[in-house]
């Protein structure tokens, strides 16, 4: 289980990228199996897929939201269970109730 976030260091120079290495998450019905991806700084990515794909569970498991059933998150080569990212990362999920209208709304 990950450690709670006030107790790391805080690491605050993002520089090249977020790796993931054999990531697996599972609960319930769903697996995510063997996910390994690097999100490059500067770059833009799009996570899509059907509902129930892991689009949610990757962004949750970079925020330290979901606990790994095995593989690494690293950021920079840093594995990000030893590391307060606060400060480099956040997250806003979007519920039906706040954004029920189109983004120009």
């Amino acid at each position: 289980m990950n450690q709670p976030v006030s107790a790391l260091p805080a690491y605050e120079n993002f520089k090249r990228e977020v790796q993931f290495e054999n990531v697996n998450i599972s609960y319930e019905n769903f697996t995510l199996a063997d996910v390994n991806l690097v999100f490059e700084k500067g770059k833009k990515y799009a996570i899509i897929g059907h509902s129930g794909s892991g689009k949610s569970s990757i962004i949750n498991s970079i925020t330290k939201s979901i606990n790994l059933d095995s593989g690494k998150v690293r950021i920079d080569g840093m594995d990000i269970d030893g590391v307060d990212t606060s400060s480099i990362i956040a997250c806003v999920n979007q519920f039906e109730y706040l954004f029920s209208s189109n983004l120009h709304e």
